[in-house]
C-alpha cells in the first residue's frame, strides 16, 4: 500500500506503457466475487491468477511534480489516517447526508460491497463501531449498510483528528464559492477567478456521472429519489450506526 501511494504522490502514470490497457480491461472483466477476493486478501485460484497478471503489468516510474499535490479519493475510508500520514499536508473531509448518497447508489445500480467478508475490516472497523452486518438478500438494506459503514468510519477518523477540516457536502452546495474559498485557504492552495467561474458553472441540471447539479435541490434530494418503503429501510439501517 505504501508503495502504491508513493508512486501516486510521485506522479507515476501507466498510460503510455505497452499492454497496460489490455491488462486493465482484463481486470475489469473479472466477476465481482473475484475482485472481492483480491481486495480482501482471499487466496482463491482465480484471484491468485489475476494478481499474477497484474504483476506482469509494466511498473510505473514517478515523474517530477511541480506545484502542490492534491489527492482526491473516495476509496480510502478505512485507511485514511495512514494515507494522510504518508502524504502530509492538510486534510479536508467532505461528509454527505447518507440518505442522499444511498439514493445515488441505488439510482446508479451499484452493487453493495460486503465489507464484512474482509477480515481486516471485521477486526479494525466493525469491532470498534460495534455493528453487525445484515443478512444478504435485500439490496436496499445492503446498500444502506455498506454506505452507513463507510460514513461511520469516516466520521470516526475525522473525530479522532481534530486538525482535519470537516465539510458537509449539502452545506457546501448552498454557498459553494465561500465554502471552497475556506477549503482552499485551509489547504494552502491559491484561489483564482477561474476557479470561482468553474464552481458557478456547475449549478445546473445533471444526472448520473455528470458533475453538474442544481445546488438548491441537493439537501433534500433523497426525499424524492427514495420510495416510502426504501426510506423506512434506510432509516432503520442507519440507526445501527448511531
Amino acid at each position: 500500500l505504501d508503495r502504491l501511494w508513493d508512486l501516486a504522490l510521485g506522479g507515476a502514470q501507466n498510460d503510455a506503457k505497452p499492454g497496460w490497457y489490455a491488462r486493465k480491461a482484463a481486470m475489469r472483466s473479472l466477476p465481482n466475487g473475484v475482485v472481492d477476493d483480491i481486495l480482501s486478501g482471499n487466496d482463491s485460484s482465480i484471484a491468485t491468477a489475476a494478481i499474477h497478471a497484474l504483476g506482469l503489468a509494466p511498473a510505473p516510474k514517478p515523474r517530477p511534480v511541480s506545484g502542490p499535490v492534491v489527492i482526491k479519493t473516495v476509496h480510502s475510508t478505512f485507511n485514511l489516517e495512514r494515507v494522510a500520514a504518508r502524504a502530509g499536508g492538510p486534510v479536508v473531509v467532505v461528509i454527505r447526508n447518507p440518505r442522499n448518497a444511498i439514493a445515488s447508489w441505488l439510482d446508479l445500480g451499484w452493487t453493495a460491497h460486503r465489507f464484512e467478508n474482509d477480515t481486516r475490516v471485521r477486526e479494525r472497523v466493525l469491532t470498534s463501531l460495534q455493528v453487525t452486518p445484515p443478512p444478504p438478500g435485500d439490496h436496499v438494506v445492503e446498500t444502506a449498510w455498506a454506505y452507513g459503514l463507510l460514513d461511520a468510519a469516516l466520521r470516526k477518523s475525522a473525530f479522532e483528528n481534530p486538525d482535519w477540516l470537516v465539510v458537509e457536502h449539502e452545506t457546501l452546495s448552498e454557498d459553494p464559492v465561500e465554502g471552497f474559498r475556506d477549503i482552499f485557504e485551509t489547504a494552502q492552495l491559491p484561489w483564482s477567478a477561474t476557479i470561482e467561474t468553474r464552481i458557478l458553472q456547475g449549478d445546473r441540471a445533471g444526472t448520473g456521472y455528470e458533475t453538474t447539479r442544481v445546488r438548491a435541490d441537493l439537501r433534500h434530494a433523497w426525499k424524492s429519489r427514495l420510495s416510502e418503503d426504501q426510506i423506512v429501510k434506510v432509516e432503520e439501517t442507519l440507526q445501527l450506526f448511531r
